[in-house]
C-alpha cells in the first residue's frame, strides 16, 4: 500500500515473508495527495504522482531497486488526480489534468515515455478513474456541469464522450470491467446516492443506493397545516397523501391526542404527487381524507397522527399540530331603537353572524314570547366590511313585520335568539331592547257626549293628551 508521509514523500507498507514492513521510496516532494500505482509483469511495480513543480514522476522498482524518474508530462493542475493502467504485456498509460483542465496522458511504448493531450471536454473537480477492456481504453472524468464523460480509444482512436446520466454531486469515480466484460463506472448523484453506470451493448444507470435500501414509505398531513386554528364544532376535512417505492397502501389510520378515530379514505387523485414520486404503487390516487367534526375536541392544542400501512405489513407515521378555539356569534338589532316609540305597521330589522356557520334562524321575541323567524338574508356588506368576511356574508340581514297597533300602547320588550346550522348547532341571544307603542284609541269619530259631560282625556305612551269633545 502506498501513501505520502507528513513531508510529502512516498512511502510504503508492504507483506513479504516476514510479515508487514514500511518503507521510504525515493521520491521528490509531492504536490497534492493523489497517487496511482499499477504492475507491469510479475515483478515491476510503479507509483506516479505530480511533484510540486507540476510534473508527473514515477518511482518504480524492477527487482529489489527503487528508482524515481521525472516523465514528459505537461504541467499537471495543481494537485491533479491521477489514473493509470497497462495496455497488454507492458504499455504504460498514465492519466492527469494539464493546467487548463483538460486530460493528459504520459505512456510508455516501443519508443519509450510520450505526452499526449486526449480529446477531452474541460474538467471540473479532481475525480478520474480508468480501465482496459480488450483493446479499448477508458479514462472517465466529470466536466464542469458535473456530468460524467469519458475519452476513449478504440478502432477510430481517440474520441470524447458524454454519459446520458444524472449529474454527479463533487463526485469521485472508481471503474472496473466483470467477467462477463460488462464495463462499470460509479458515481455520486446530486442526492449523493450511489448509481452504476454500465456498458453491456448499450450504456443504462442505475441507482443502486435506492436499490439498495428497503422500500420506503412516504406520507404528508396537507390539512392541518402546522399549528393551524380550527373553530369548535364545525366538520372539518383532513387530508393528505401516502405511497411506497414498492407495495401499495393497505390503510391510513387517524389518531388525535392518542385517540383512534378510524381509517382515513384513501384513493384520491394526487398527480401532483406522483410527479414527484412517478410509478409508485396506487398513483396517481394516492391521497387519504377524512371528514371529523371538531366538537369532539375541546378547546386547545391537540396532536393528529397518521398511521400509514402498506399491504406487506410495513408502518410509517407522520404527526401534525393544531388547535381548536371557541367561534363568536354576533347579533344587532338596528330597530326598534331603545325607547323609540312606533305606531302602526313597522318593519324590525337588524343583523347576524357566526365565525364559524352559517345562521339558521332568527327567532324573534316580544315581551318574552315568541312571535317567529325573522326572514335573514338581507345585504349587508357594511357588516361584513366591519366584523370580517364570515359565513353568509353579505347576506347576513334579518327582518321582520311587526304591526304595533297590536301591542297595547306603551313599553314592550324586543329581542332575538340567533341558531347557527353547525353541527351541534349554537345559540346566542340579542337583546332586549325596551320600545314603546303609541297608537290612538279605538274612538268612533263623532262620537256625541250628553250635555254637560266632562270631557274625556286619553294617554298616550309619550304623555301627550287627546280630548274628544261633545258635539250637540
Amino acid at each position: 500500500m502506498d501513501y505520502l508521509d507528513t513531508n510529502g514523500y512516498v512511502r510504503q507498507v508492504w507483506y513479504g515473508s516476514g510479515g508487514w514492513s514500511d518503507q521510504s521510496l525515493p521520491s521528490v516532494a509531492v504536490s497534492g495527495n493523489s497517487l496511482s500505482s499499477y504492475v507491469v509483469g510479475s515483478s515491476e511495480e510503479h507509483i506516479a504522482y505530480v511533484d510540486s513543480s507540476g510534473y508527473v514522476h514515477q518511482v518504480w522498482c524492477c527487482g529489489f531497486e527503487w528508482s524515481d524518474q521525472t516523465l514528459p508530462s505537461a504541467v499537471a493542475a495543481s494537485g491533479s488526480a491521477l489514473t493509470s493502467y497497462v495496455v497488454g504485456s507492458s504499455e504504460q498509460h498514465i492519466a492527469y489534468f494539464d493546467t487548463d483542465g483538460y486530460v493528459h496522458q504520459v505512456w510508455y511504448g516501443v519508443s519509450g515515455w510520450s505526452d499526449e493531450g486526449l480529446p477531452s471536454a474541460v474538467a471540473s473537480g479532481n475525480a478520474l478513474t480508468s480501465y482496459v477492456a480488450g483493446s479499448e481504453q477508458h479514462i472517465t472524468y466529470l466536466d464542469t456541469n458535473g456530468y460524467p464523460h469519458q475519452v476513449w480509444y478504440g478502432s477510430s482512436g481517440w474520441s470524447d464522450q458524454t454519459f446520458p446520466i444524472a449529474a454527479a454531486f463533487d463526485s469521485g469515480l472508481t471503474s472496473f470491467v466483470d467477467w462477463s466484460g460488462r464495463q462499470h463506472v460509479i458515481y455520486f448523484d446530486s442526492n449523493r446516492h450511489i448509481h452504476e453506470f454500465v456498458y453491456s451493448g448499450g450504456w443504462s444507470d442505475q441507482d443502486i443506493t435506492t436499490a439498495a435500501q428497503e422500500p420506503y414509505i412516504r406520507a404528508s398531513i396537507d390539512v392541518p397545516a402546522a399549528d393551524q386554528t380550527f373553530w369548535n364544532s364545525t366538520q372539518v376535512t383532513f387530508s393528505g397523501w401516502a405511497v411506497d417505492d414498492a407495495y401499495a397502501i393497505s390503510s391510513v389510520a387517524i389518531w388525535i391526542d392518542g385517540t383512534y378515530y378510524g381509517n382515513a379514505s384513501y384513493g384520491g387523485s394526487r398527480s401532483d404527487v406522483c410527479a414527484v414520486y412517478p410509478g409508485r404503487p396506487g398513483c396517481p390516487n394516492v391521497g387519504w381524507s377524512i371528514s371529523l367534526n371538531t366538537a369532539a375536541f375541546p378547546v386547545g392544542a391537540h396532536m393528529l397522527q397518521i398511521t400509514v400501512t402498506t399491504i406487506d405489513g410495513r408502518e410509517a407515521s407522520q404527526t401534525q399540530s393544531f388547535s381548536t378555539q371557541s367561534p363568536v356569534t354576533m347579533a344587532a338589532i338596528d330597530s326598534p331603537q331603545s325607547t323609540g316609540v312606533y305606531s302602526g305597521a313597522q318593519t324590525f330589522q337588524g343583523w347576524a353572524v357566526d365565525q364559524a356557520s352559517p345562521i339558521a334562524s332568527v327567532a324573534v321575541l316580544v315581551d318574552g314570547a315568541t312571535i317567529g323567524n325573522a326572514s335573514y338574508g338581507n345585504p349587508r356588506p357594511d357588516v361584513c366590511s366591519a366584523v370580517g368576511n364570515q359565513p353568509g356574508c353579505p347576506n347576513v340581514g334579518w327582518t321582520i313585520p311587526i304591526n304595533t297597533s297590536n301591542l297595547t300602547n306603551g313599553q314592550h320588550s324586543f329581542a332575538v335568539v340567533v341558531t347557527t346550522s353547525g353541527s351541534p348547532p349554537r345559540q346566542t341571544g340579542g337583546g332586549p331592547v325596551f320600545f314603546y307603542s303609541d297608537n290612538p284609541s279605538p274612538v268612533t269619530p263623532n262620537q256625541a257626549l250628553a250635555p254637560g259631560s266632562p270631557k274625556k282625556e286619553y294617554v298616550r305612551a309619550n304623555g301627550s293628551v287627546v280630548a274628544v269633545e261633545n258635539h250637540p
